[in-house]
């Protein structure tokens, strides 16, 4: 057994045997000899934490932030947001109205909270699993909100907070007097037709890219048509508004009426999800007469839609 003695010169404790007690030794620290004398160690007085617990930290900073692999672990866990989208139609039989971006959009940025969280040095390990467990469910929570989100919900707030207003609306008269319409702005003519190669002569407001696009066309309908009946002539403007969107038919197309003259209204899905045009076509004896509205989130009821083809007028000086 080995007691404390302190060396007289540096004041410095060492350990001895117990039978080396009243005998001359050699202090570790100074190298000065002395009798060896027992005396007692100072217990230092330790002192409850402010938070209520006695201060037991490991002395290995390692077990304080416990497994690093676990904690990058779950700072991959966004990463589980993108699956929706490509699980989702499969499960749910619905898609989402916003692209895959968005999603990953999401996780990137959970990722760098997360990353963040896990470099903070002065959390504990389970301070910091609980924080971003708890990120984790508030991105996941808001993902799933976005991933079901329906466009009329989007269209709602876009009419609230969004650029449409009636004051910015003007009325239109085509060059030849054929036709007049109201439009939120300037249109200018355009080469190009809403029917894929049928000669229109075709006007598009010229508006920012964040905004809907208003377009008119009118013209001749082709020979072939002359004779047909009306459903004839609407199946193949069907054909060649489906050709020029470039998008799929989001809808069976839906009869409208310019007074006294017969027409379709077709809604077509873009390739870009959020993205619709709806195109109403007026059969006016052999002229073909069109209306289509562009943009995101759009609905054939949507107020600026309506008050588009609400005022469409054919010969409006007659």
């Amino acid at each position: 057994m080995s007691v404390a003695v302190r060396c007289p010169n540096c004041g410095q404790f060492s350990r001895v045997a117990d039978s080396a007690l009243h005998r001359e030794v050699a202090c570790p620290s100074c190298r000065e000899r002395f009798v060896a004398e027992s005396e007692e160690l100072e217990v230092p007085t330790v002192f409850p934490s402010t938070r209520g617990e006695w201060d037991d930290l490991p002395d290995d900073p390692g077990e304080h932030k416990g497994p690093a692999n676990v904690l990058f672990g779950l700072a991959l866990l966004p990463f589980v947001i993108p699956l929706l989208w490509i699980l989702g139609p499969t499960l749910t039989g619905k898609e989402a109205i916003f692209t895959f971006a968005l999603p990953m959009a999401i996780a990137l940025a959970s990722t760098g909270l997360c990353l963040g969280m896990v470099l903070v040095e002065d959390w504990s390990f389970g301070t910091r699993v609980k924080a971003i467990l708890a990120l984790m469910l508030v991105m996941h929570f808001f993902a799933g909100m976005l991933y079901f989100l329906k466009a009329e919900w989007v269209e709602s707030l876009r009419k609230m907070v969004g650029r449409a207003n009636e004051d910015r609306w003007i009325r239109f008269v085509a060059p030849d007097r054929k036709f007049a319409a109201r439009v939120p702005g300037r249109m200018k003519e355009e080469d190009g037709s809403p029917l894929a190669d049928w000669t229109l002569k075709t006007f598009r407001t010229d508006a920012p890219e964040d905004t809907a696009i208003f377009t008119i066309a009118h013209g001749r309908q082709p020979a072939e048509l002359n004779e047909q009946p009306d459903d004839k002539f609407f199946e193949a403007a069907k054909v060649k508004a489906t050709e020029a969107s470039g998008g799929t038919l989001a809808s069976e197309p839906r009869e409208v009426r310019l007074p006294g003259r017969p027409g379709r209204e077709f809604v077509f899905q873009m390739a870009e999800k959020n993205t619709r045009r709806i195109v109403r076509v007026y059969r006016i004896e052999r002229f073909a007469f069109v209306a289509a509205v562009e943009g995101a989130f759009l609905t054939p009821d949507a107020g600026d839609v309506k008050t588009f083809f609400d005022h469409l007028e054919w010969n409006p000086e007659k």
